[in-house]
């Protein structure tokens, strides 16, 4: 089978390009013989107006292209790594901060008077919750919860009851979310950051019904 030189399919790079096994053949500027190992002096180069200038099909289970050398091959674009895409892999520059949210304080009973407090958060967006906790400077605090909020994606939520006869700083009740983001730091700086969010109505409901059984 002959390839014909306007396809510009030179063979080069002492063995660019092997296809089968045999005994190697001479090809700078003359015939690529498949099947047969080829050797030339200069680059082979396809090239095409439409499509795919070179498909490779081989058979099941069988790599379509070797290589003889580990070295970075410039451009060459690839789905997979053994198997895996990139969202699979952690990138290096990843990196964790945390950010502390002061609490809000609540009127469950609807005297006017807050017995409850709440301080919510979520990660931003582009980022994971990997964990949190909870600082309950309170002088009459019941401890309530101190986990996600299920209904809130990606949030961490602390809880307590308050003595209603007391008051308290809301902000005396602190949630803290640890958030990992992928590509490097999260928004604002470290144990910074507006991070509050709404306390869902189940959990708000929790709390109301310890009100109600503190009465």
């Amino acid at each position: 089978m002959l390839i014909s030189r306007t396809a510009s399919f030179g063979i080069g790079a002492v063995t660019a390009l092997v296809i089968g096994s045999g005994t190697a053949y001479a090809a700078t500027g003359g015939t690529f013989v498949l099947g047969k190992s080829n050797v030339a002096g200069k680059t082979t180069t396809l090239t095409t107006k439409k499509g795919s200038a070179l498909a490779l099909n081989a058979p099941v289970g069988a790599p379509p292209l070797r290589v003889n050398r580990s070295i970075k091959v410039p451009d060459l674009n690839a789905d997979l790594l053994d198997g895996m895409d990139q969202s699979d892999f952690a990138l290096a520059s990843g990196s964790v901060r945390a950010y502390d949210v002061p609490g809000v304080a609540y009127d469950f009973n609807g005297n006017t008077k807050p017995d409850a407090i709440i301080a919510a958060a979520s990660c931003p967006r582009g980022t994971q919750r990997t964990g949190g906790g909870v600082t309950d400077k309170t002088s009459t605090g019941i401890f309530v919860s101190s986990a996600p909020d299920p209904k809130v994606a990606n949030s961490w939520a602390a809880a307590v009851l308050i003595d209603e006869a007391t008051t308290e700083n809301p902000a005396s009740l602190t949630v803290t979310i640890v958030c990992y983001s992928p590509r490097g730091n999260p928004i604002a700086g470290y144990r910074t950051g507006d991070l509050s969010v709404a306390p869902s109505a189940d959990l708000k409901a929790v709390l109301a019904a310890k009100v109600a059984a503190r009465r």
